[in-house]
C-alpha cells in the first residue's frame, strides 16, 4: 500500500558496528561499490581527468624510437570506476605486420568480470590493411574500453617514435575528458 515515508539508497552515514552469532562484524550502513559507481555515473562522463594535468595518461614513445610506448601518470573514470597510475609505465609493442600497415590502440579497460574487477592499460592490435582503421573499442556490460591513443605501425616495424602516436584522449568518440554531466531532462519540467 501507500507509505508516508520511503527510505532511499543514501550514503555516507556512519555505520554502527555489531557482531553476528559467529562473531563476524556487521555494519548497518555499509554500501557496496555499485552505490558509489552509480552516483559517479550520474555526475561525470567517462574519460581521462585532464583538468589539472594535461599529460594525464598521455601515451608517448622514446624520441629515438622504441619497442614500447610510455603512459604518463594520470587517472580516468569509466562507468563510475576510477583508475590511476602514480608513475609512468611502459607497454610492450607487438611487431608490425610483415606486409601491411596497421593502427593499434592504447586503451584503459574496465573489466567487471569477477576474475578481473579492475581497470587495466593495454594495447589492442589493429587489423593490417592498405588503409588501416583504428580497432573498435569493446563497450559492453562487463568490459568497457576508452582509447587513449592510436599508434600507426608501418609494415615490418619493431619500434615507434613520437610521430607514430595520435593522442585520442580528447576525442569524445574514443575517450574524452571527464566532465560534469550538465544535460537536463526538461521533459518533466515542461
Amino acid at each position: 500500500g501507500k507509505r508516508k515515508m520511503q527510505s532511499m539508497t543514501a550514503f555516507p552515514f556512519t555505520s554502527i558496528l555489531s557482531y553476528d552469532e559467529h562473531g563476524w562484524p556487521v555494519l548497518d550502513r555499509a554500501v557496496g561499490s555499485e552505490t558509489l559507481r552509480k552516483v559517479l555515473q550520474n555526475y561525470y562522463t567517462n574519460g581521462v581527468f585532464v583538468v589539472k594535468d594535461s599529460t594525464s595518461l598521455q601515451v608517448t614513445a622514446p624520441a629515438s624510437g622504441g619497442g614500447y610506448v610510455q603512459v604518463k601518470p594520470g587517472s580516468c573514470l569509466i562507468n563510475g570506476a576510477t583508475g590511476y597510475i602514480d608513475e609512468q609505465v611502459e607497454l610492450d609493442l607487438t611487431a608490425g605486420d610483415t606486409s601491411l600497415p596497421r593502427i593499434d590502440t592504447v586503451v584503459a579497460r574496465l573489466n567487471d568480470n569477477s576474475d578481473y574487477r579492475n581497470i587495466y592499460l593495454d594495447i589492442i592490435i589493429g587489423t593490417p590493411g592498405s588503409t588501416p582503421q583504428a580497432p573498435a573499442l569493446t563497450q559492453t556490460d562487463s568490459v568497457w574500453e576508452i582509447g587513449l591513443a592510436n599508434i600507426h605501425r608501418a609494415a615490418n616495424s619493431t619500434v615507434v617514435t613520437p610521430s607514430s602516436i595520435t593522442d585520442t584522449r580528447l576525442d569524445t568518440t574514443r575517450c574524452g575528458p571527464v566532465t560534469a554531466i550538465q544535460e537536463i531532462d526538461t521533459e518533466a519540467l515542461m
